[in-house]
Order: structure tokens, then C-alpha cells, then sequence
């Protein structure tokens, strides 16, 4: 929408309008036959053919006192004229303002609605696909053929993942979940391929959250996998903190790390570091940040080439709940 300039004020065109008009005035004063002045002094009368300095100077007076009423009335009509002008400007620009509005609104509810049936229909595809898996599951497991349990658990892990990154935080459900024991529950399962895991926590402290289990679950087997990638074979930390009425979830490992340049695009969805020859850390922190946004938290991570990775999950804590005998709890 373009700017509208405000009505500029054209003084020199009022200027000369307004000698337009007092030349006419002169030029009907001098027409009119008046050769003859007279001039008071008491009681006597002076008759003069030809006009003196003091009529030329009333004259000119009279001519001056013209000039500036006339300017002063087209300067007034003037005012008035863009006063009215401006203000019917101002009424078309708010009815154009008025119709963008209406039809963005328009726009954002229809992209609301697509984005809705998006979400809707990707979750019922997961779902209904991890209830086919299960079924196939079940039946591969009677064959025990291990290679196909696992081709089945990545199919699984996938959807899992796929229900996480299209969740909103209209999905979100006040469930207060264990974190100490969810990331028990993770490490367990890692320990089995990769035993070099430790879980570090303060066990006098709470570290209860509120959130989906799974998208937490996802988040944590996320950050562990990654550690595990690219730890070149270093211990995996994972640490447990409450720090300012929130839980922090740190996951540390000892490999090569990644630069600065990196930092800035690791949590885009496929992003690959370039000098780094395995699956990227890509989707996986991409969803991480995701929950920890679902969850009211921040995603951070911290690296020096050569020094290893930090990761930081910082969740709220579950604001204080007061019980019926006054005591306050978290």
C-alpha cells in the first residue's frame, strides 16, 4: 500500500492570488472618477487637483490592508479545503485497511484449517500405520527372525518421530512425567548396543516435567543417538539439574564436535555436516527443539571443534500445587 502524502501548503500560489485580487481592486479605484481629494485640517478645507503624499499613503495603507485580508481569507479557505481533504483521505485509508484485514483474516483461517487437516492426517496415517507394524510384529516375532524385529522397531521409531515434529502445542496435555525415570528408561535400551552410557543426577531432587511421554522419549533417544554417532566411541554423559524452577537435561559426549558455522544450521530439518560421512544430526535435533518448544522449554547446544558436543534440554518445572492441608508442593 502506497504512503499518502499530507496536502502541502502552496503559500506562494496564495500569495499571488491574493495580489491578483487587490490589483483588481486598484485598478476599479483608479477607474472611478475621484481626482479630487479633500482633506480636513479643523475647520477649513484644502482642494487639491492632483493627489498629495498623505493620500498616497492612505492609499497604499488601504491597498496593504487588503492585500493581507484577502491573503488571510484564501489562506483560511485553503485550510479548511485540505482539512477536508485529509480527512476524506483518511476515511478511504481506513476502509482499505479495514478490507486487507478482513481478507488476511480470511487468509490466516484458511491456512489454520489446511494446516489442521494436515496435522489430523498425518497422525492418522502414523497411527494407523504403527498399528499395522505392531501386527507384523507380533507375527515376525513367532519366526524370531531378529533382522526383521529390527527393521520393524526403525519403522516404529520413525512414525514415533513423525507424530512428535507434527504435534502443536494445541496437543499439548498437562501429564507430569518422570524425567530421571524416562531417561532411565532410554539409557537402558542404549546400554544394550553401546554400554559406555552414564546417568548423573542429584537424587534429593525432582525432576518432574509436564508433556507428552513420547515426544520426551523421542527427544532424549534422539540426543543419546546422536552422542553415540558422533562420540567416536567416547563416554556419553547424560546429567539431571534444576536450576531457576527448571529441569535441565545435559547430554555431553567426548568426539570431534562441530564449528561455529555448524552451530547455526545443525537444527535445521537434513541438515549434514559436510566433513562428517554418517546420517546428520539433521531431523533429530530439528525434533528436540521442537518438543522443547511444545514443552514451553529451549533447545541449546554448545561445541569446540575437536572437544566434544554439549546439549541442554531446559524444561519448566510444574508450577506449585497448593493441597487442602496448605502445604505447597511441586
Amino acid at each position: 500500500m502506497k504512503n499518502r502524502k499530507k496536502t502541502k501548503l502552496p503559500l506562494i500560489g496564495i500569495f499571488w492570488y491574493a495580489m491578483a485580487i487587490t490589483f483588481i481592486f486598484y485598478l476599479f479605484d483608479v477607474i472611478a472618477p475621484s481626482n479630487v481629494a479633500i482633506i480636513n485640517f479643523g475647520e477649513g478645507s484644502i482642494k487639491q487637483n492632483e493627489i498629495g503624499i498623505v493620500d498616497m499613503v492612505v492609499e497604499l495603507s488601504t491597498y496593504l490592508f487588503s492585500f493581507i485580508i484577502v491573503f488571510l481569507l484564501a489562506l483560511f479557505c485553503f485550510q479548511i479545503w485540505r482539512s477536508q481533504l485529509d480527512n476524506r483521505k483518511k476515511i478511504n485509508l481506513n476502509e482499505e485497511s479495514h478490507v486487507v484485514s478482513i481478507s488476511m483474516q480470511k487468509i490466516k483461517e484458511e491456512l489454520d484449517v489446511s494446516k489442521d487437516d494436515y496435522v489430523r492426517l498425518s497422525a492418522y496415517i502414523a497411527h494407523e500405520q504403527k498399528n499395522i507394524i505392531a501386527i507384523l510384529r507380533a507375527k515376525i516375532q513367532l519366526q524370531a527372525d531378529d533382522t526383521l524385529l529390527a527393521d520393524v522397531d526403525k519403522m516404529t521409531v520413525a512414525l514415533d518421530d513423525i507424530l512428535t515434529l507434527t504435534a502443536s502445542v494445541e496437543m499439548f496435555l498437562e501429564n507430569e512425567i518422570d524425567l530421571l525415570l524416562l531417561c532411565a528408561e532410554v539409557i537402558d535400551q542404549y546400554k544394550k548396543i553401546y554400554p559406555n552410557i552414564e546417568l548423573v543426577f542429584d537424587n534429593s531432587l525432582s525432576f518432574i516435567v509436564r508433556g507428552r511421554e513420547l515426544w520426551l522419549e523421542r527427544a532424549v533417544s534422539n540426543l543419546i543417538e546422536n552422542a553415540i554417532k558422533y562420540g567416536e566411541q567416547s563416554r556419553v554423559s547424560v546429567e539431571l539439574s534444576v536450576e531457576k524452577a527448571s529441569v535441565i537435561l545435559a547430554v555431553k559426549d567426548g568426539g570431534s564436535g562441530f564449528s561455529v558455522k555448524d552451530s547455526l544450521k545443525i537444527f535445521k530439518a537434513n541438515y549434514r555436516i559436510s566433513n562428517i560421512k554418517k546420517d546428520g544430526y539433521g531431523i533429530g535435533l530439528n525434533l528436540v527443539k521442537h518438543v522443547c518448544t511444545l514443552c514451553q522449554g529451549f533447545f541449546l547446544a554448545e561445541s569446540e571443534e575437536g572437544k566434544g558436543a554439549e546439549f541442554y534440554m531446559v524444561l519448566p518445572v510444574p508450577q506449585k500445587a497448593i493441597t487442602a492441608d496448605g502445604e505447597e508442593h511441586i
